[in-house]
């Protein structure tokens, strides 16, 4: 697991979660393959495992050194019981610190933060 980048992620979505082309994070959209995000239909391709693409290239589970089983966890959040476009960068923060902090993703742990406005 590599801590360094996770924590680049956490930070990015506690300062907000947008990308350089302004596209906002959302873990309900995601445009797998695509280098270039800006043509994407839904508006964005910046869920956890977009953001990761994004910031350090290739395959998300690649350049986060996470296993396949960590990364599905990471970008498929099937715990919970919202829609997953109710995930606000902080509820996504809050499982991405977990993760750097104990080796394991729990959505369950962002419900707290999820809907809420900033």
């Amino acid at each position: 697991m590599n801590k360094e980048r996770l924590s680049i992620i956490a930070d990015w979505l506690e300062a907000g979660g947008d990308n350089k082309d302004g596209y906002k994070f959302n873990m309900a959209y995601w445009d797998m393959g695509r280098e270039d995000y800006t043509g994407s239909a839904c508006g964005t391709a910046m869920c956890i495992g977009g953001a990761a693409d994004s910031f350090f290239g290739g395959d998300s589970a690649e350049s986060l050194d996470l296993d396949s089983t960590k990364t599905y966890a990471l970008c498929h959040p099937l715990e919970i019981s919202m829609p997953w476009d109710y995930i606000t960068p902080q509820a996504a923060a809050t499982v991405v610190r977990h993760l750097i902090t104990f080796g394991v993703v729990d959505w369950r742990l962002a419900e707290d933060h999820m809907g809420e406005t900033e």
